[in-house]
């Protein structure tokens, strides 16, 4: 096959995955966490010698997986460029964590042979010989992408100076928090305790941490404590609610307290720490 005929393959090839991943690429843009980097040796037909670095800033990044290959699309319309990276585990198996050597072109792959393609810009392989190390991989409903994370070498017709590079893909929206605090809450007459409450909302389904305090102002001093409860927390609000006993020797009663919130979770897919909080003036009715 022809150099010229391997870029017109290219070319039809971008156009068609272009549609099919644009929603995809939304999301992943949304998390700003994606990226391409490439780094091309003098020699190197496809990266011409050059170094190439892409995030959703200005670039969208959409993904489509089959259960055992892996391609990426990197559409940058300000200046023209578009890439494809495509990752293969050996025909049948999945995708997985690991080093993968002896790779050939990912689309013309036999049995026990991993593959790779990095093209674009009009330029491809007619054959290739590389390697790749899956560093990430996280797959959802339908093979899905959700995360991956994997670097690559590629020496494009087995000879040519390698293209090596790094593609990060995450399609996964961060984890946001909302707390609320209801304006009314209650005292028990006999025991002191004093009971106020909320809602906590979460874009993933995480368990949420929900700790706060409870201060009134009493005869003689102020009433105060603090309380820490979990909540299994959803899309939906989820209600929280805290019983506490002041720990001030100056018991609550009926009136206006001051209650402060705080929710916090780890984002089930980053690790990191979401919080929120809320607060306000809650109403202690008495109750027997």
């Amino acid at each position: 096959m022809g150099i010229f005929r391997t870029r017109c393959l290219a070319r039809a090839s971008a156009f068609f995955l272009l549609g099919s991943l644009l929603f995809a690429s939304t999301v992943a843009a949304a998390q700003n966490s994606s990226f391409l980097s490439m780094s091309s040796q003098s020699g190197d037909y496809i990266g011409q010698g050059q170094s190439y670095y892409f995030t959703p800033a200005t670039a969208s990044f959409g993904s489509t997986y089959d259960g055992s290959l892996a391609r990426f699309a990197v559409i940058e319309p300000g200046n023209g460029d578009w890439w494809y990276v495509t990752i293969a585990a050996a025909p049948g198996q999945p995708l997985v964590e690991g080093t993968y050597t002896n790779a050939v072109r990912a689309e013309f792959r036999g049995a026990g042979q991993p593959g790779v393609d990095v093209y674009g810009d009009g330029r491809g392989c007619n054959t290739l010989i590389g390697s790749f190390t899956v560093l990430h991989a996280l797959y959802g409903a339908n093979n899905t992408v959700l995360q991956f994370d994997a670097t690559f070498v590629q020496n494009c017709e087995g000879f040519m100076p390698p293209l090596t590079g790094e593609i990060r893909y995450d399609a996964t929206p961060a984890l946001a928090l909302q707390a609320t605090v209801n304006a009314a809450g209650t005292v028990v007459k006999s025991s002191a305790r004093a009971t106020v409450s909320g809602t906590v909302t979460c874009s993933l389904p995480v368990t949420a941490t929900v700790s706060g305090t409870v201060s009134e102002p009493v005869k003689k001093g102020a009433a105060s404590a603090s309380f820490s409860t979990a909540v299994a927390c959803t899309g939906s609000p989820t209600a929280w609610s805290a019983a506490v006993m002041s720990t001030t020797g100056r018991p609550f009663a009926a009136g206006t307290a001051q209650v402060s919130v705080s929710a916090s979770a780890a984002d089930p897919f980053s690790g990191q720490q979401a919080s929120a909080t809320a607060g306000g003036s809650v109403t202690l009715a008495l109750v027997r």
